[in-house]
């Protein structure tokens, strides 16, 4: 049985390198972008290869500017286009670093509009409530005026 696997493989892979030896396809639209980069932004091959043609690596980097800011400055805080809410800005903080970002929007950034599911659930079940109730007392009304009919035309009392 393993024999049989082994001459399977190796047939799909002679297959595969059958493919390989084709010759590879015209690539317009990676030329056009290869040239235009080519003219857009140059590139200086002659300072990273040396006088004898061998390439050249930097031995040290030259920064003007230090470009990460420093780590005791937060300074997610400082662009922040809103206040958090209650000025508690270390549970504001402390939410940003435990709240993955899909769920952040309704933690982090409040609109003031809050919307309670169970608040409108029970809205909705008041007014059905009272629209029942509505009904219920007017069929009861309907009834009891009909009792009352029928008790006047026959004359008793019960």
């Amino acid at each position: 049985m393993s024999k049989l696997r082994h001459a399977a493989g190796f047939t799909l892979l002679l297959g595969a390198s059958v493919g390989a030896q084709e010759p590879a396809p015209a690539r317009p639209i990676a030329e056009t972008a290869e040239r235009i980069a080519r003219e857009l932004w140059p590139a200086d091959v002659s300072s990273s290869i040396d006088d004898q043609g061998r390439p050249r690596f930097r031995a040290t980097v030259t920064v003007d500017e230090f470009a990460l800011p420093v780590p005791w400055q937060d300074v997610d805080a400082n662009r922040a286009p809103f206040k958090p809410r209650g000025g508690n800005l270390h549970h504001h903080q402390f939410l940003a670093q435990v709240t993955p970002e899909e769920f952040r929007s309704s933690v982090l950034y409040p609109t003031g509009i809050t919307v309670d599911p169970g608040e409108m659930f029970n809205g909705l079940k008041s007014a059905w409530r009272s629209w029942q109730e509505k009904r219920v007392r007017e069929r009861i009304g309907k009834e009891l005026k009909e009792l009352e009919e029928l008790r006047r035309v026959t004359g008793s009392p019960n």
